[in-house]
């Protein structure tokens, strides 16, 4: 009996332990529970976070990003938001003690790192077309400026000038060239028509009728601002001039003391040395375009310009493309920044063609020849001059070809030269039939991106911001996240799971 009584000791012991052990087990598989279902409402919460995403950016642009402001409440009100959602997703036996947000993945961090990587995922996919590997094979490495020859040219003339100076100039007064107060026997003003007189009453051909000679270079000086934009548009056009506030974009205020590079150029052409710096500062072409080639593909993809405003309906800026190249705070001030822009970028191919050409440069001769007695500039250099003149007007038309949604050659030829030495005020206003071979206008916009992509992927969210503006007005880039890290610390039953979870897009 009495060891009956020692075993049921025994056995109450030993069941006593297995019980305890079963509800320390119990208890642990219960916190371990506890603390995956933890994980899994911080993991769901994160999610219902980036779904949050700025919905206007993602339906016309493809990419993905929240505001980490909530419509510019604030960070603190984005981490009340998670801490909400944390605790709808658990039930009643969980306490919510601590959300902190301790880090977001911004989407302009590492010079816009996040936004090219979308930019590159999306364009994967993309249509075919928005490539630009066709384009580069065109332009090839073309630097953008005249030949080394064409440069020994100018030099050779500027020599065979015996000028005194490096300055070609001669309108030292600033008031015009020489001989522009003397006029022919009609009595007209030679700043109104173009033309000059050699004093005795005769043109180059002797007709007393006239008594002038035509000083091409008359034409083209007023080939800029607001008349160029006007020769180069067609008439029915009409082009938005209300500035945007460029202060609260990505990009911010331009730099004043640069806002009209490209623009101010030259084209009165009567300083040889200023004509051969205006030819020789190009960019090239080909390793640009090769470098920023998913970028420039994506920009054609879901951008507007002046000759397609059907990728993206009702936008702030009509002429987004010609934004990108060019960055101004209007879409007169960026289509005529662009127009012009791409009016110097023709200009050396012009004028390379010019100088193989023996029947042009005669012509430009038999005008040179009696107007250097006129305006005093030795013949050789007046007539690289002209030359350079004939030259722009000749990209003025290639260009007015562009907006209209054509094609025009890379390079000049005999077949496809449109205006006339003799006329270039009519024929520049010429109408040049299809060619459907050589660049488009939005070609030559990808290549003007493609000089500084840095500042085209800013202008990008740039324009991304004034759109989505409309609907959501609070919204800023700066404040566009991909991604966010969080600390989380939750109470259960007496115990306190704490950990750091992350999400981006």
């Amino acid at each position: 009996m009495k060891n009956q009584g020692r075993v049921t000791v025994f056995l109450c012991l030993i069941m006593s332990g297995m019980l305890l052990l079963g509800v320390t087990a119990l208890r642990a598989a219960n916190l371990f529970a506890a603390k995956g279902k933890t994980a899994i409402a911080a993991r769901s919460s994160v999610s219902s976070m980036k779904a949050m995403y700025q919905s206007y950016i993602f339906e016309h642009y493809h990419i993905l990003l929240f505001d980490k402001t909530l419509g510019g409440r604030g960070e603190a009100a984005f981490e009340e938001r998670f801490s909400q959602n944390l605790s709808d997703n658990l039930s009643d036996a969980f306490t919510v003690t601590e959300t902190a947000i301790t880090d977001f993945d911004m989407l302009t961090d590492g010079d816009n790192a996040a936004l090219k990587t979308q930019i590159r995922d999306y364009m994967k996919y993309a249509a075919a077309e928005y490539g630009v590997d066709h384009l580069a094979g065109k332009v090839g490495d073309y630097e953008g400026r005249i030949s080394e020859e064409a440069e020994d040219t100018i030099e050779r003339s500027k020599e065979e000038g015996e000028l005194p100076s490096d300055d070609g100039r001669t309108d030292t007064a600033g008031e015009g060239f020489p001989g522009d107060e003397v006029q022919g026997e009609t009595g007209a003003d030679p700043e109104e028509d173009g033309d000059v007189t050699d004093g005795s009453g005769e043109t180059a051909e002797g007709s007393p009728k006239k008594g002038k000679v035509k000083d091409p270079r008359r034409v083209t000086k007023k080939m800029k601002g607001n008349l160029l934009l006007a020769i180069v548009l067609p008439e029915e056009s009409e082009v938005a001039n209300e500035p945007i506030d460029m202060s609260i974009l990505p990009s911010g205020e331009p730099d004043f003391s640069d806002f009209f590079s490209g623009e101010t150029k030259g084209c009165d052409f009567d300083d040889i040395d200023e004509m051969k710096e205006n030819l020789t500062d190009g960019e090239p072409w080909g390793s640009s375009l090769v470098d920023a080639g998913e970028g420039l593909a994506y920009a054609r993809c879901v951008f507007n310009s002046y000759t397609s405003q059907d990728r993206n309906e009702d936008t702030v800026l009509q002429y987004e493309l010609e934004y990108l190249a060019v960055g101004r705070p209007s879409d007169y001030m960026n289509l005529s920044a662009a127009v012009s822009r791409i009016v110097w970028m023709r200009v050396p191919l012009c004028f390379v063609y010019l100088q193989t050409d023996a029947v042009k440069m005669g012509e430009i001769r038999a005008i040179t020849l009696p107007l250097s007695l006129i305006v005093m500039i030795p013949e050789p250099v007046l007539t690289q001059l002209v030359a350079g003149c004939w030259s722009y007007a000749e990209a003025v038309a290639d260009v007015r070809t562009l907006v209209r949604g054509k094609k025009v050659g890379l390079t000049k030829n005999a077949a496809n030269w449109v205006t006339d030495i003799n006329n270039l005020g009519e024929t520049v206003m010429s109408d040049v039939p299809e060619s459907g071979v050589g660049l488009s206008y939005e070609d030559y916009l990808t290549i003007l991106m493609s000089f500084h992509m840095d500042e085209t992927y800013t202008r990008m969210l740039d324009l991304m911001q004034l759109n989505a503006c409309r609907e959501d007005p609070e919204f800023r880039m700066t404040n566009a996240a991909v991604g966010f890290s969080v600390n989380v610390s939750v109470d259960y039953d007496g115990h306190t799971f704490s950990f750091e979870t992350d999400g981006e897009y």
